[in-house]
């Protein structure tokens, strides 16, 4: 199935010398160089905005940085840094915990994501921000690794989809740990299943964890390279509200996503029954021109893909029109009925995660006033982006995502 072209509308970007700057900062490998930002201000807010606080940070020194946007702005971009850090290295604490319990159990586990990126060595906590650990289980040991991480200190939190992630723990530092029984997307072929653990193991398609506990193992790095692409650009394909649209940029970096282009790699096999091949291709190829720091001479395709991730970060006509897409991709595949009766679940019985997001985002200040708001939130969400798109259509002008607030 071809998804791209039909669901990618993102209005036209320029790369100004703000937006050149920050991209430079964040992706190239020789640094934005000698280059300023015209304005420092909203240099600094872009880097936030794009989420490439850690990979900024990461890539120049605080000198460079208050040279460019301002000692006063670098230290602000500097605090929010310490803090993903902070957050970081609890969620490297709870992957350890869930390691040791998995040991002590005697359950294999397959580390996913960022947990998998750290214990291969491509990234450190201060490079990629995480504020949980993915993990894949075997679905008949699933309730085994449940009484260890439990008898460890963890706490279980419902969840409302549980067919490929059917439990997660919180931990004592209050971090999440999401146990999966399928990577969704991903399958050994276009007629298969999703990729179980079982299947990585027959097909020798893990190895074992460096300098970690026994039943610990890490997926290679095509499938590692795989489940990361699909997650930014299908599961959260029109959710940048919850996982930046700029990570799977980060994610196609940090893997080297040009070489998996390869005739001979694996990657793409993997997810090729769910995103077509000019989109992932266009991935790769803007995550190299980033590193090369060649912003002027991507083909269309990228070029599209660039303009979808600034202005899903930026543009709020955008984002509106990407909520209302995703809810006409749900009543699309669920059908009218089923959607509305899941609308009225979410809002009328959240599940402890759904209010747990809300008392952590300053929503609400504690559970029961996030229970009171869930449905008004949910109806005023939908309401105010139908609002937005519709008057964006009838005016045919997207507000200058480029302009300040």
């Amino acid at each position: 199935m071809s998804r791209f072209g039909y669901d990618f509308h993102p209005p036209r970007i320029p790369i100004d010398a703000d937006i050149r700057w920050v991209l430079l900062a964040a992706f190239a490998d020789a640094g934005p160089g000698h280059a300023r930002p015209a304005s420092p201000e909203r240099a600094a807010r872009l880097i936030q905005q794009f989420s490439l606080v850690n990979q900024v940070t990461s890539r120049l020194s605080a000198a460079q940085l208050a040279q460019a946007v301002t000692p006063a702005l670098q230290e602000q971009i500097s605090a929010v840094a310490r803090g993903r850090v902070m957050r970081s290295l609890a969620v490297v604490e709870a992957r350890e915990r869930v390691c040791r319990a998995a040991t002590e159990a005697g359950v294999d586990i397959v580390l996913l994501k960022q947990a998998a990126l750290e214990a291969m060595g491509l990234v450190t906590p201060g490079q990629r921000y995480a504020s949980d650990v993915d993990l894949l289980g075997d679905s008949a040991q699933i309730e085994e690794l449940s009484r260890a991480l439990e008898a460890s200190g963890c706490l279980k939190r419902l969840r409302r989809n549980p067919k490929y992630h059917p439990v997660v723990f919180s931990t004592p530092s209050d971090i999440s740990l999401e146990l999966h029984i399928a990577i969704p997307c991903l399958r050994l072929n276009a007629q298969g299943e999703f990729l179980q653990i079982l299947d990585l193991k027959r097909n020798n398609l893990v190895q074992v964890a460096a300098n970690s506990q026994a039943n610990v193992f890490v997926p290679t790095r095509a499938v590692l390279a795989a489940h990361l692409v699909t997650h930014g650009l299908i599961q959260h394909r029109f959710t940048p509200q919850h996982h930046p649209a700029f990570r799977v940029v980060v994610d196609a970096q940090i893997v080297e996503l040009h070489r998996e282009c390869d005739a001979n790699s694996d990657t793409f096999g993997f997810i090729g029954s769910v995103l077509d091949r000019r989109e992932f291709d266009a991935l790769a190829e803007l995550s190299q021109q980033l590193s090369a720091g060649n912003l002027d001479d991507l083909s269309p395709k990228a070029q599209a893909l660039a303009n979808h991730v600034i202005a899903s970060s930026i543009d709020a006509n955008y984002r509106s029109l990407l909520i209302l897409q995703r809810q006409v991709q749900k009543i699309h595949d669920v059908g009218p009925i089923n959607w509305a009766i899941g609308q009225a679940k979410r809002g009328f019985f959240p599940t402890d995660e759904d209010l747990n997001i809300l008392v952590q985002n300053r929503i609400a200040s504690n559970l029961g006033d996030a229970k009171r708001l869930t449905p008004v939130m949910l109806t005023s969400q939908l309401g105010r982006a139908l609002a937005r798109v519709t008057w964006a259509s009838i005016s045919r002008l997207w507000r200058d995502p480029l302009s300040p607030p």
